[in-house]
């Protein structure tokens, strides 16, 4: 009976060390993965250098793939940071690991390297990077979720805290146990229930808050947080500079109450008012306003009926 041919893992190192070096890494990462013994044998040589170590790290981020990750971290990777070029200059750019596992939508990727301690507050990284992936964050609520739960909010400028917050308030629904846990904790870190900002919808620049988020939404159990951890009911705090009167001044919670009043799924509802005047709002507030070349002053009736899209009857 012929004897079967030897198999790679039986080969002595010399010749597997050759058969290696006319392999590109893709295909020592491929060998790595055939079984045990070789992936042991083979692991020092893709991950022999630290550029290799990098390489393969940037790799395992952008695919969640939790093995290359915890070998890469072994053999000396960051699990914070990860090389990705050199600038003009010949300087080292790094990006965070955390960035390129958002980037690439792999929240079990994501939630490995929070838990093999990924951190955003490292030397070498570009502010940009860090802005980045706050900006996926908020546009990703599994990643926002999981970024808050570990506890990294501190670690980010403040300057980034409200735009957290306003994306903490809009966790679906259907996750609402952890979107009260997640919004408590980014007010924990110092974010500030009236903060406003800018945003366009439709082509409408509105202007935001907290409180006005939630009462859009009709989130009455993230209202009463947010009044409980000091949001102002009463609150008319001017927008980020340079300010102009906004076409609708939806930071101001009383007026969004009132748009929201008016655009009701099932018919006009007074709720969202009440809560707010229960809580000591000015029904009677005014406040600048404009509408293209003009100026003018808007109270919550006049939103309101300004918000009214038919004022047909709805259909029992």
């Amino acid at each position: 009976m012929a004897k079967s041919a030897p198999s790679l893992e039986n080969l002595p190192q010399e010749l597997l060390d050759l058969i290696i070096s006319w392999l590109l890494l893709a295909g020592v990462a491929h060998l790595c993965a055939c079984n045990k013994n070789l992936a042991m044998r083979v692991q020092p040589i893709l991950f022999g250098t630290a550029k290799r170590v990098d390489h393969a790290m940037k790799w395992a981020c952008g695919r969640g793939t939790e093995t290359a990750v915890r070998a890469a971290i072994s053999y000396g990777a960051s699990a914070s940071t990860v090389l990705v070029g050199t600038d003009n200059q010949g300087e080292p750019i790094r990006t965070l690991t955390l960035y390129l596992a958002a980037k690439q939508q792999q929240p079990d990727g994501f939630q490995v390297l929070i838990d093999l301690g990924a951190r955003v507050d490292v030397d070498g990284v570009r502010p940009s990077i860090v802005t980045e992936l706050v900006d996926r964050l908020c546009a990703k609520p599994r990643f926002l979720v999981r970024f808050i739960k570990a506890g990294l909010v501190p670690q980010l400028p403040e300057s980034l805290y409200d735009g957290i917050l306003l994306a903490a308030l809009n966790i679906p629904k259907d996750d609402n146990t952890a979107c009260l846990e997640c919004v408590d904790r980014v007010l924990d870190a110092g974010a500030d229930p009236n903060c406003v900002q800018y945003r366009y919808r439709t082509n409408k620049r509105e202007i935001i808050s907290p409180l006005s988020t939630v009462i859009l939404s009709r989130r009455w159990d993230l209202f009463d947080l947010l009044v409980r951890r000091g949001g102002d009911i009463k609150m008319v705090r001017d927008p980020p500079r340079p300010y102009t009167p906004p076409l609708c001044s939806f930071h101001v919670p009383i007026m969004a109450a009132a748009a929201s009043m008016a655009t009701a799924p099932d018919g006009v509802d007074p709720e969202p008012v009440q809560r707010c005047i229960d809580a000591g709002a000015d029904i009677n507030l005014t406040i600048p306003s404009t509408w293209g070349d003009y100026f003018y002053f808007i109270m919550p009736v006049l939103l309101y009926l300004n918000s009214v899209t038919s004022w047909e009857e709805k259909a029992e």
